[in-house]
Order: structure tokens, then C-alpha cells, then sequence
């Protein structure tokens, strides 16, 4: 589990860089798909390397996707609305 929360926590400011300078559709997409990769490399592991390296792909999804939601979240609501966000 401490894998993956280091790997959330330094992925996270890195994900708010590439979602600023790719897009939110991209940084979504890629986030998805780090996430699903190390889901299914979990599904039939064998050594601890592999455990890892499942759980670090994992954080850099979530770690990638978390700003991507937070973006999405404030689009949602109106200019009106912002300053009670």
C-alpha cells in the first residue's frame, strides 16, 4: 500500500502538468489506461517485482487522474457558483 500513496502523492503535481499542457481528454485517457494496465498486470502475479510494479503503474493512473477531476468538478459548476466552491 505505501507504494502506491508515494506514487499518488509525487504523480499528482505531475499530473497537473501534463493535464495543463496536454488536455483533460488526454490526461483522462492516460490516467485510465496506467490504471487498467497495472490492474491487469495484478490479476497473475507471480513475484513481489511484479506486485510492485503493478501498484506503481496503479499510482501513476490515479496520480494522473486526480487532477483531471478536480478540473472536471469546477467546469461543472456555473461563474456564479465559483466563489462558493
Amino acid at each position: 500500500m505505501s507504494a502506491l500513496n508515494i506514487t499518488i502523492v509525487i504523480c499528482q503535481v505531475l499530473g497537473s502538468v501534463l493535464v495543463d499542457r496536454t488536455g483533460l481528454k488526454l490526461g483522462l485517457f492516460s490516467g485510465g489506461a496506467l490504471l487498467g494496465i497495472g490492474a491487469v498486470i495484478l490479476l497473475d502475479v507471480h513475484t513481489l517485482r511484479f506486485l510492485i510494479f503493478g501498484r506503481v503503474l496503479q499510482g501513476i493512473g490515479i496520480g494522473i487522474s486526480y487532477p483531471v477531476m478536480g478540473a472536471l468538478i469546477m467546469a461543472w459548476f456555473s461563474k456564479r457558483e465559483l466563489p462558493y466552491i
